[in-house]
């Protein structure tokens, strides 16, 4: 019927549509609770924002989600660590592994930027929005760092596995509370620790000196070039690697190869490879044509043409096997047969030379006797 479609009116399409459409903004426009800094998200807890900026300045970003990240001497790595009031994204023994790891990693040479973020992201936000951003001095310098952080950032627990012991590390960037960044060395390491890194996502990235302060950090430890690597299992998002990544990246393309050839094999069967064979016709040779112009002689009654033919043929044969010169005379040839071929030509020769002319049938049996002992002979040891 006209005017519907799969057998509802178009206008009831419309407003599922409409409602569909309604949920979704709806939905975008909730506020976040919870803290999820992933460098992929364009939430406001995302770090999405932070990555770009990077890529901007030339920095080579990768994201590393594995419990113990993949990270090389030379690299910096960026992770967004949950810390207190609120509750941990990752268990106690995952996030205890991940800094252990992440540890060794700056201890062989790997610099890091540690930046805590509590997990109950809405109140932090107020909080800072509430607030005054956060004005930090730079040692040195004296270079000035308005920043959103909240007024009560902690400092990081005594049981972290990263943590400074005193006398270890300095004050980078002060406040009148405190310090907002503080620096330390781990083995061929550095690592950089803010007090809190909310200015880092999404949300914050645009307010006061939160971009300049977070590319800021960045050049302290890289220059523009530099593989920066975004350790997502830092706080919780952990994917467990295939056999092939755990085994390396050369097992992925010998994988991938694997699977080529094994198209191109079925994309191939039933094709012809290489050139084809040539089908070549027997070729008569010239003992098999002068056989035959004998028979046509002797079916013809041409019996002294015949055993002429069959003389001339056995004569080639022979001086070819024997390899004998052209001027050679029947007896240097007759020297080198046995008897019984010797009597077979002497007697067809007499037989071609006589002034009768044989009957078919002798001649047919002198012939046959010649073609016996050369055969013998050609194929006996001489």
């Amino acid at each position: 019927m006209k005017g519907t479609y799969k057998g509802l009116p178009v206008f009831v399409w419309i407003l599922f549509g409409l409602l569909a459409l309604s949920g979704a903004v709806i939905s975008l426009g909730q506020r976040e609770t919870t803290t999820r800094p992933a460098a992929d998200s364009f939430a406001p807890s995302g770090t999405s924002a932070f990555v770009s900026l990077l890529e901007k300045r030339g920095y080579k970003v990768r994201i590393d989600r594995w419990q113990n990240p993949r990270l090389s001497a030379g690299d910096l790595a960026i992770a967004f660590k949950a810390e207190s009031p609120g509750i941990h994204i990752s268990t106690e023994n995952e996030s205890r592994e991940f800094f252990d790891s992440l540890k060794k990693s700056i201890e062989n040479g790997t610099d890091v930027i540690l930046l805590p973020l509590r997990s109950d992201f809405e109140k932090v936000s107020r909080e800072i929005l509430t607030g005054k951003p956060v004005v930090s001095t730079e040692r040195g310098s004296g270079a000035k760092f308005e920043i959103a952080m909240p007024a009560n950032s902690e400092a990081a627990d005594d049981s972290d596995p990263l943590a400074f012991e005193d006398g270890d590390s300095v004050g980078l960037w002060d406040t009148e509370a405190g310090w907002t960044l503080r620096a330390g060395q781990f083995g061929k390491g550095r690592l950089l620790q803010f007090s809190d890194g909310s200015f880092a996502t999404n949300r914050f990235i645009d307010h006061a000196d939160d971009a300049r302060a977070a590319l800021s950090a960045v050049s302290l430890l890289a220059k523009p070039g530099s593989t920066i690597v975004f350790t997502e299992a830092a706080y919780g998002n952990v994917e467990t690697p295939s056999l092939l990544e755990l085994i390396g990246p050369w097992a992925l393309a010998g994988w991938q190869q694997l699977l080529f050839l094994g198209l191109i094999v079925v994309a191939t069967l039933g094709t012809r490879f290489g050139i084809p064979d040539e089908t070549r016709p027997p070729q008569r040779g010239a003992r098999e044509l002068l056989d035959a112009v004998a028979d046509t002689y002797l079916r013809g009654r041409q019996t002294k043409a015949a055993m002429d033919a069959a003389l001339y043929r056995t004569d080639n044969e022979l001086r070819t096997e024997l390899r004998l010169p052209r001027d050679a005379t029947l007896r240097d040839r007759d020297s080198q047969l046995p008897p019984s071929l010797q009597k077979a030509l002497y007697s067809l020769h007499a037989a071609s030379e006589a002034d009768e002319k044989p009957a078919p049938e002798t001649a047919l049996r002198l012939i046959s006797a010649v073609r016996r002992e050369t055969e013998a002979f050609l194929q006996g040891d001489h």
